[in-house]
């Protein structure tokens, strides 16, 4: 997707980490326990990662994080709103994450091109959380990132992630033939 054919969404800057239902809040050391909990729910990773599917050791899960709290262009968790006492929104129950590579990555830094990623616990998807997630990353990437594009990739059995990102306006470019092996 590019900047030319996104629909922007809204937003103040004083709201630029919420939309509608949720809250983005960066992804501390602090908070392993819920990316672990998010990243090894099952189906989690087999649904978007090519990595052999076993389940996620702690010990690689704190690493991850810790890159990508180093490299990421922005790394953060996905919260639902809540209210506090005096009505500001806060970052209430955590449904997910989401992480847009550095586009330094690949030599994409002079052509501003960054891949994105979100997973969102099973309970929370197909209610229109990853949607919005969706829109609100495009929308940060391109307006306040400066990004020029965003690529996404999925495995063809991922039909509800493909609907999305077509439904939000990703352009399918090309299959990746027996890439991963079952």
């Amino acid at each position: 997707m590019t900047l030319s054919n996104m629909k922007r969404l809204p937003r103040p800057v004083n709201t630029l980490f919420v939309s509608e239902k949720l809250v983005y809040r960066s992804v501390q050391m602090s908070d392993l326990d819920i990316f672990y909990q998010i990243i090894s729910e099952p189906g989690c990773m087999e649904m978007g990662h090519p990595l052999i599917s076993r389940p996620p050791t702690q010990k690689s899960m704190d690493h991850f994080v810790e890159s990508y709290q180093k490299k990421a262009l922005i790394f953060v968790f996905i919260w639902l709103q809540e209210k506090s006492e005096n009505g500001h929104i806060i970052a209430g129950k955590p449904i997910g994450s989401l992480n847009m590579s550095p586009p330094s990555l690949q030599a994409r830094e002079d052509h501003r091109s960054t891949s994105f990623s979100i997973w969102l616990l099973e309970e929370y998807r197909g209610k229109g959380y990853g949607e919005e997630a969706t829109n609100w990353a495009v929308d940060w990437a391109f307006i306040y990132a400066g990004v020029h594009r965003i690529e996404l990739w999925s495995f063809s059995f991922n039909e509800a992630a493909i609907r999305l990102w077509e439904k939000i306006g990703f352009k399918l470019e090309g299959r990746k033939r027996e890439n991963v092996w079952f």
